[in-house]
């Protein structure tokens, strides 16, 4: 899913909260797109959405949170400048807030790096990312 020539994928984050980490329980797509589009990683079904949240409510009633997840190609460099601009998407449509958070994937060099963003006293605000099995922290 991440490697050329598909277009960016996103989709729906559910987790917990544990101490002062979030932790994501399940990553689903944000919902069908026959034949691949290039639509904005942001546009996507709230039925679907909804779904997916009373699904896995049904499953797990523990979950605590909700947040976004974005998936580039490789064939697009990595970018501080196209990641801000995506948070900044995802706060102007009310899918990143406080509460909520994005993570955006890439490949590089063959590892994948992840990045994650909330907003904070209503400025946007870079997330460390622990990647399990890891010792590293990713965070630009």
């Amino acid at each position: 899913m991440l490697g050329p020539p598909s277009p960016i994928r996103a989709g729906l984050l559910f987790g917990k909260i544990s101490g002062d980490q979030l932790v994501i329980h399940h990553a689903v797509p944000g919902g069908h797109r026959s034949p691949p589009t290039y639509l904005p990683p942001f546009q996507f079904e709230p039925d679907y959405a909804l779904g997916w949240a009373d699904a896995l409510a049904e499953l797990n009633p523990s979950l605590e949170w909700v947040g976004m997840w974005v998936a580039r190609p490789e064939r697009i460099l990595t970018d501080d400048e196209i990641d801000i601009f995506w948070a900044s998407q995802a706060a102007e449509v009310g899918l990143l807030d406080p509460d909520s958070t994005l993570l955006i994937a890439n490949w590089s060099e063959g590892e994948l790096e992840l990045q994650g963003w909330t907003v904070l006293d209503g400025d946007l605000a870079g997330l460390p990312v622990h990647w399990p099995g890891t010792e590293k922290i990713l965070n630009h």
